[in-house]
């Protein structure tokens, strides 16, 4: 179970919480932590790769969710 803490930042989060009289994101109670990292719009490769723990269903409007499997061992896209 993910804890609402490492929801922050997330656009459904933002997005579903509160919309319908919802008290949380639809995707909260399925979510599991993946590893990944966010890469924003206007970043440029080599990517400097810090994977943290998140949701699995993390989204961010300005930015692409990345796994560790996406990248090469020098930080570009395989």
């Amino acid at each position: 179970m993910i804890k609402r803490e490492d929801c922050s930042g997330c656009y459904n989060e933002e997005y579903h919480r509160g919309l319908g009289g919802s008290k949380k994101c639809w995707s909260f109670d399925s979510a599991t932590y993946i590893k990944a990292m966010v890469v924003w719009a206007n970043q440029v490769p080599p990517f400097k790769k810090s994977f943290k723990k998140m949701p699995s269903c993390y989204q961010s409007q300005y930015g692409a969710v990345v796994k560790p499997e996406s990248l090469d061992d020098k930080g570009f896209w395989k």
